[in-house]
C-alpha cells in the first residue's frame, strides 16, 4: 500500500535522512494555516515546502556549508528582492556567521 506522501506526490522518492515532519508541518501551519481549511487540500507546493523544511530542520545542527545555484529560485515568480527583504537580510547574516 502507498503511504499517504506518496499517493499526495508520486513523484517523491526516499528520503535518506530521518525527518522531523511533524514539527515541519507544524511550524509551516503557524504560518499558513493550512490545516484549518476544509475543503482545499494541501498544493503539491506547499507539501514541497513542508518537505524542504524539514530537510533543513533535519540537518540544522550538523549543517557546515549551504551552496545556492544560479537559476533564480531565491524568490517567487521568478522577481527580484529587494535589499531590505527579510530573504536579503538571512542571507548576509548566514555569509556573516
Amino acid at each position: 500500500a502507498q503511504s499517504k506522501l506518496k499517493q499526495l506526490v508520486p513523484s517523491v522518492g526516499s528520503f535518506h535522512t530521518p525527518l522531523p515532519l511533524e514539527a515541519a508541518f507544524a511550524l509551516y501551519d503557524q504560518k499558513y494555516h493550512i490545516s484549518q481549511r476544509r475543503h482545499v487540500t494541501p498544493s503539491f507546493n506547499e507539501i514541497r515546502h513542508i518537505l524542504n523544511l524539514a530537510q533543513v530542520m533535519a540537518l540544522s545542527k550538523s549543517l557546515r556549508m549551504v551552496t545556492f545555484d544560479g537559476d533564480q529560485t531565491l524568490y517567487d515568480d521568478g522577481g527580484n528582492f529587494s535589499a531590505d527583504s527579510i530573504l536579503c537580510v538571512l542571507l548576509c547574516k548566514l555569509l556573516e556567521a
